[in-house]
């Protein structure tokens, strides 16, 4: 999958937020039926925090099934690895990080 985490994790955050707006739900509605903070919403669809497991759930509040659910799902388990030059972040200089 090509990109970056930061960029894998962007594109989930955007694909997520597009699903709910398409379906018309607002934020706030979402977050408590889904027994989450209206906060921690707002940042997985700024892609920031996102669990695998969780977008799962969100996936599931929303119906996504098939191929558009296995692609998001593979996005978010991609987006949760970290990127290959953080093993190097021990020898790394500090303006490389």
């Amino acid at each position: 999958m090509p990109g970056s985490p930061t960029v894998r994790r962007r594109r989930l955050a955007s694909e997520l937020r597009a699903i709910r707006e398409t379906r018309g739900e607002k934020l706030q509605a979402v977050a408590e039926g889904m027994h989450w903070s209206t906060s921690k919403l707002s940042r997985y669809e700024l892609g920031s925090g996102l669990k695998p497991s969780e977008v799962a759930s969100l996936l599931d509040h929303y119906q996504v099934s098939g191929a558009l659910r296995e692609h998001l799902l593979s996005l978010a388990q991609e987006a949760a690895r970290k990127g290959w030059w953080e093993e190097y972040s021990d020898v790394a200089a500090t303006e490389y990080r």
